[in-house]
């Protein structure tokens, strides 16, 4: 007989654990799943600086001071 593990994979939630940071401060992440795994689980993950506006280059923060 063969058991087969058929339980779902949980879930990987990432939530910030402060709302704001002070520019060059450290940024504090949760990870939490959504229910106990038998098996390890990873999960990979890419920080991307936010989008600049037209004319503006990249930039890891909304308050960088381009204005366009």
């Amino acid at each position: 007989m063969t058991v087969r593990n058929d339980d779902p994979e949980p879930t990987v939630t990432v939530t910030p654990v402060a709302d704001r940071v002070t520019e060059g401060g450290a940024l504090t992440w949760r990870l939490s799943l959504s229910a106990v795994a038998d098996v390890p689980v990873s999960a990979g993950f890419a920080f991307l600086p936010v989008a600049g506006a037209p004319n503006c280059p990249p930039r890891t923060s909304t308050r960088s001071g381009c204005r366009t």
